[in-house]
């Protein structure tokens, strides 16, 4: 158990160690995407996909 809680007390001092805070980051990227009209350049590129491929059922049926 004191491994763990040592564990846990690293990781949240990483988690903690940020530049901004998370509602300051959550409004920095809000107003970006405001900024450049919805920031396009940040769209998933699995959107593009069919679903045939957004599932792998392509390579599947290749590998079956």
């Amino acid at each position: 158990i004191v491994k763990y809680m040592e564990n846990a007390r690293h990781v949240a001092r990483i988690f903690r160690d940020r530049p901004q805070s998370a509602l300051d980051t959550a409004v920095f990227w809000t107003e970006y995407v405001i900024r450049h009209g919805g920031a396009p350049q940040m769209r998933s590129a699995a959107l593009d996909l069919s679903n045939i491929q957004y599932l792998l059922l392509d390579v599947i049926a290749v590998i079956v």
